[in-house]
């Protein structure tokens, strides 16, 4: 069946007006191979910059998967184990307590401590609630508010799914200790680098310091 690009092309221009997209970029592989690489619409609205294939976007969660093929990477390599309490390596609440709570349980959401929205450095705590924010401004300003969350525990380690960004970041500083270098390293040396991802980073001052200036704008 030979791949009709012209069809792909309507299908995404039909789908970017339904749903106000700006600008998109999609690569389509076979065997490997990419077959198709587009970009369509703007990059930056206000001067007018056009996608391209090379286009480098902020990702947001999808990080997040970045983050798990670490911690599996690592176990490949030994170093760690999915089943592993989370105390063993984070020596702080709310893990201390409950040393029930495994890497698996981080890695699927299901640790049953409540979402603080944190984000690692530079980041706010809202606990959902953005109209009251506490800024965290240090890895131990993390750690502390994280510990607050063990007033809000309502669940046991795998009884419900909660969608946790601390998790996520606790789970970096467990990448950080059992391999010995900086997450970004990690991520850098055992997935980017290995990929072939050329037009990757992990860190805002990446994105923003594009040699190519090829960024999109959000």
């Amino acid at each position: 069946m030979t791949f009709q690009s012209d069809k792909l092309d309507k299908l995404i221009r039909t789908q970017m007006r339904k749903r106000n997209t700006p600008g998109l970029a999609i690569s389509v592989l076979k065997d490997g191979d990419a077959i198709y690489s587009k970009g369509f619409g703007l990059r930056n609205l206000k001067q007018f910059k056009t996608m391209n294939a090379d286009t480098m976007m902020g990702i947001g969660s999808i990080s997040k998967s970045f983050t798990a093929f670490a911690v599996m990477k690592l176990q490949e390599m030994g170093k760690l184990s999915i089943d592993d309490s989370v105390s063993s390596y984070l020596a702080f609440e709310p893990f201390l307590s409950r040393p029930d709570i495994t890497l698996k349980h981080l890695l699927s959401h299901s640790s049953g401590i409540p979402s603080t929205d944190a984000g690692r450095l530079d980041s706010t705590f809202a606990f959902n609630d953005f109209s009251r924010i506490y800024p965290a401004t240090s890895r131990d300003d993390f750690i502390a508010h994280l510990a607050d969350a063990s007033d809000f525990i309502m669940f046991k380690p795998g009884e419900k799914f909660f969608y946790n960004n601390d998790m996520y970041s606790c789970l970096s500083f467990i990448i950080e200790q059992v391999s010995g270098m900086s997450f970004t390293d990690f991520v850098q040396q055992e997935i980017l680098d290995p990929l072939g991802m050329e037009r990757a980073v992990y860190t805002q001052k990446g994105l923003d310091e594009d040699p190519d200036n090829n960024v999109m704008t959000g």
